[in-house]
């Protein structure tokens, strides 16, 4: 099954499910919190309504060892690497980039650094 755009569904239900485990890692991450409070991104809300996440690199290990999922990250770019590879937003600030029917299309990474 594919999207309008001629994308697998699966994609998008993937990246819509890590951008949820993203989201759900900025409230454990006071490094993260601090990074968005010095740009000026203090209001919740806001956070919650951009979708605004935080990539603490623990992405493999809740990943089931399902090899086709870790191909779909790779191709998806949030894995690289080989083996169980490495997470390409690990230590970000993630956003979610949506298209046109609020469906998320990518997740751009931040470095706190």
């Amino acid at each position: 099954m594919e999207n309008d755009d001629g994308e697998p569904a699966l994609n998008l239900k993937l990246l819509e499910r890590v951008n949820e485990l993203y989201r759900a890692a900025l409230d454990e991450a006071p490094r993260a919190r601090e990074w968005l409070a010095r740009k000026g991104v203090t209001d919740a809300r806001a956070v919650e309504r951009f979708g605004i996440g935080f990539a603490p690199g623990t992405l493999k290990e809740v990943l089931p060892r399902d090899g086709s999922v870790r191909k779909e990250l790779r191709g998806l770019g949030l894995l690289e690497g080989p083996g169980r590879g490495r997470e390409t937003l690990a230590g970000c600030i993630v956003v979610p980039l949506l298209d046109a029917m609020g469906k998320i299309v990518e997740l751009v990474g931040y470095p706190l650094g």
